[in-house]
């Protein structure tokens, strides 16, 4: 199946920046003994942000160490460029906001990489534009630190941050930058609301919302599984 590239142009959706290369940088270890390169600088010193790029760089070596060799192209387009990204960061005026944002996003992205996410539930639905054939959505919403939701659309899988939620608090919510709060009008009454680079997912119960690459569909809701009911999981039938 394929993936979605990641791609650094979700960083401009998250308010932090646009990179357009996927080159396979990598991620860096942080050398605070001799903060001689712009991360270090800004990072080295802050207890919360030197530990947030140690639980990065530790999901990253896990993504790294894979074997399989579609994990590992998966890792190059999705996550090579992680140091430029970080580097770009202490271009702007708000460094610390916009690495704090990269670590949080692209932990809790590696961690469902990886599979050491906890699944929470699996929602179905069909998808569709009016009088036309209705397509399959699957979302599998993850306990990550932001909340997370891959989406299966289209042969593609992509991972959103939950932004808004009727129910949720706290760190389960990506905070965004005010700049960014203007691209979704309208959305009042869902019970949660995800977002990525080119993909967002309102969720309003019985029926739901995707914009997925500027089209938008409206699903409705098939079927949910939750706790000892995820392992009964089944193919959707029409």
């Amino acid at each position: 199946m394929a993936r979605s590239a990641r791609a650094p142009a979700l960083a401009v959706l998250l308010g932090t920046m646009c990179l357009g290369s996927t080159a396979f940088a990598g991620l860096s270890p942080l050398d605070c003994s001799t903060p001689s390169d712009p991360v270090a600088e800004v990072v080295c010193g802050d207890e919360e942000l030197e530990k947030m790029h140690q639980e990065l760089m530790m999901q990253y070596n896990t993504a790294a160490a894979t074997k399989f060799e579609d994990k590992q192209d998966d890792l190059r387009l999705n996550y090579g460029s992680l140091d430029e990204e970080l580097l770009f960061c202490t271009t702007g005026k708000r460094p610390k906001e916009c690495l704090r944002r990269i670590y949080i996003t692209q932990t809790a992205s590696l961690e469902v990489f990886n599979g050491t996410a906890e699944l929470d539930a699996v929602r179905q639905f069909l998808c569709g534009p009016k009088n036309q054939e209705e397509e399959f959505l699957r979302v599998e919403f993850m306990k990550t630190t932001p909340r997370t939701a891959v989406i299966q659309w289209r042969d593609e899988l992509v991972t959103t941050f939950l932004i808004s939620s009727k129910r949720k608090t706290g760190a389960d919510i990506l905070k965004l930058p005010w700049e960014a709060t203007h691209l979704t009008p309208g959305d009042a009454g869902a019970r949660e609301h995800y977002r990525s680079w080119h993909v967002e997912f309102w969720d309003y119960d019985q029926v739901a919302y995707i914009l997925w690459e500027k089209e938008d569909f409206r699903c409705r809701h098939h079927s949910t599984l939750e706790g000892d009911d995820l392992g009964a999981l089944v193919p959707i039938e029409k």
